[in-house]
Formats: C-alpha cells, structure tokens, sequence
C-alpha cells in the first residue's frame, strides 16, 4: 500500500491523481495507464507525497515528494515535478479531504505525520501505528479498520464509528472510552 497521497508524473498529462485511491494500481486502472514498457519508454513515473506534519496542510514544507520507481525515464527531472505535484494534490486531493473526507485507504505507517488537520471520515481504513499523532482531531468515522498501536493517543475525541477493527495496542486508551465507539470488528488492546 502506498503511503499518503500517490498519483503519476505523466510526460504528456502532466500530474495525474485521484480521491477515489492512493493505490498506483488502482489509479493506473482508473485513469486509463498501462504499465507495461520499459522505464526508457515509459510516458509516466510514480510518485507518493509523505505527510511531515498535518495531514491537511498545504504548505509545500509540510509533504515529502517521495518517487515510487527505481529507475527513471530520461524526461524526468524531480526538481520540475516536485511543486507541480504538490500543488496539484492539494487542491485536488486536500481540498477533498478537508470538504468530504478521504474516500480511500490512508496509510500512514512509519511516516512523520503529527495530525490529522481538517479530516473528518475516512471511507476505507487508517493505519496511524507508530506515529506521533497524539490526537484524532475532528475524525468521526473510519469505513475500514483504524490502527493506532503504539501512537501516544489517549482520547479518542469525536470518534464515534469504525467498520473494521479498532487496534489501541500500546495506546493509553482505556476500555470505557472505547466502548463509546461503534466498532464493526473487535478491539484490541
């Protein structure tokens, strides 16, 4: 699974991502890309922006520009692509999340995000695990399953649902509060 928010540098349609997936496979599937030529004949390459603070944030110091390739075609210059992909996901993709909520997977393991910002539902799952998010901010609902193991967070503030398992391992959470929470699956501890 992608980390934060993926899409493609494409040499002819420019930045290419969608709120509907942070899957290089699934986007590539819904816009229409084909995987299937060498790097040196490729018209696109893959890139992920990894959150080093809010979530929601749209300050260009705040996302890592990450390419998700080993190789890249001769076309490709990062310095170019890096801007032009974070301006393009924060309006396309930020704007989204901060209005309706993030209609895909969130996984966020292992990356120095520090809050959620403005973000109020997810509609697949959110892996938080081993992050310095302290504090769930304004989310409500999680459609999927939330992992916050062995995250600092102690509250689970204005959480009210999540259709998959609720994974607080490690977390200083207790019992009562999370019985507050409609849960799909089970709790761990």
């Amino acid at each position: 699974m992608c980390k934060g928010i993926s899409g493609f540098c494409h040499k002819q349609r420019g930045v290419l991502v969608t709120p509907k997936s942070n899957s290089h496979t699934k986007i590539a599937e819904i816009l229409g890309i084909k995987d299937n030529k060498r790097v040196e004949f490729r018209q696109f390459v893959k890139f992920e922006l990894h959150p080093l603070g809010s979530l929601t944030s749209t300050k260009k110091k705040d996302w890592k520009f990450v390419l998700d390739e080993d190789e890249r075609p001769d076309w490709f210059f990062e310095d170019d692509w890096s801007d032009r992909c974070k301006k393009i996901c924060f309006e396309f993709i930020i704007a989204e999340w901060v209005k309706g909520g993030c209609e895909c997977s969130l996984d966020l393991r292992g990356t120095s995000v520090s809050d959620l910002g403005q973000l109020q539902s997810v509609g697949d799952s959110l892996d938080l695990a081993g992050t310095s998010v302290s504090d769930l901010g304004q989310l409500q609902s999680v459609g999927g399953s939330l992992d916050l193991r062995g995250t600092p967070v102690s509250d689970l503030g204005q959480l009210q649902s999540v259709g998959g398992y609720l994974d607080l391992e490690g977390t200083p959470v207790s019992k009562e509060m999370a019985s507050k929470v409609k849960v799909g699956r089970n709790i761990y501890f």
